[in-house]
Parts: C-alpha cells; structure tokens; sequence
C-alpha cells in the first residue's frame, strides 16, 4: 500500500517493521485520546438535571407523550421532550435511527435481529415492530450494515 492509498483507508499511523512494542502502544493510546476527543455528546434534561449521553450508548427510546424513557447498556432514565423532537435532534447528530412503532425509536446500531413484530437488540432487549415499519426497518438495518461491512 502506498501513501495515498493509506490516506483511503483512513491509516492512522504507519509503524514500520520490525515492529517496537513501545511504538505500538504510544500509536494506540494516541488513537484513544484522539477518539475520545472526537466523541459527541448529547445532552438532555432529566427530572434530576442536565445529563451528557454519547449517541452510540443510545440503544432505544420510549415515548410516554411529551418525555421519553432513555436505555443505554448502563442506565435509564427519563427525558422531557418528545420522541420526534429527539429522533431530529440524533438525526442532526449523525445516529442513524429508526421509528420502529409510533412510541419507539431505536439506535440502528444496537439491532442485532428484525422480525415481522419485534427487533432484538444488543444486550438481549427487544422494542416492537408495527406492521407498517417492518419493511422500512428491515431495508434501513441492512443498509447500515453494508455500509459498515
């Protein structure tokens, strides 16, 4: 691979061979903290205050009116805005999201599985499917995927 086919495929840094142990490992904590530096946060107010989300933590919403309850793989929590509000304000963001039922909206990344009324997601939760979104669904999970793939 040349320079500029490396600049393609997004290379980070180039360690030559023979490979030094310790310049890999300065090559990957530098990757960290530049990752982490880069990381988006969305903040939302709960009932107990402000409170800083990374979009990609995000599995799914639950509307229950004009508040959603929030899962990530650590918590969930209460948000005071409504779930169309929301999926705007994750779209603006760049998460890729999907209005699988009139009260749900799931982070496409966290789908694991769609059927015909459910979709699985990572950490063995399941959020329904209605009828009139399962096609929709299914084509936006599979174009994800053959993006990332």
């Amino acid at each position: 691979m040349n320079l500029a086919e490396g600049y393609e495929a997004e290379a980070f840094r180039y360690l030559l061979k023979p490979l030094q142990r310790e310049k890999l490992w300065e090559a990957l904590d530098l990757f960290l903290v530049r990752r982490r530096r880069g990381q988006r946060y969305w903040t939302v107010e709960t009932p107990e205050g402000q409170k800083r989300v990374a979009p990609a933590e995000i599995r799914y919403l639950e509307s229950f009116g004009h508040t959603c309850l929030l899962y990530t793989p650590e918590a969930c929590f209460q948000v005071k805005k409504g779930i169309s509000e929301i999926e705007k304000e994750l779209g603006i963001l760049g998460l890729s999201v999907y209005r699988t039922h009139r009260s749900y909206l799931v982070n496409l990344a966290q789908v694991t599985a769609v059927g015909r009324d459910r979709a699985a997601l990572a950490g063995g939760s399941f959020v329904p499917v209605s009828r009139a979104q399962y096609q929709g669904l299914n084509r936006a999970f599979i174009r994800l995927f053959r993006r990332e793939g």
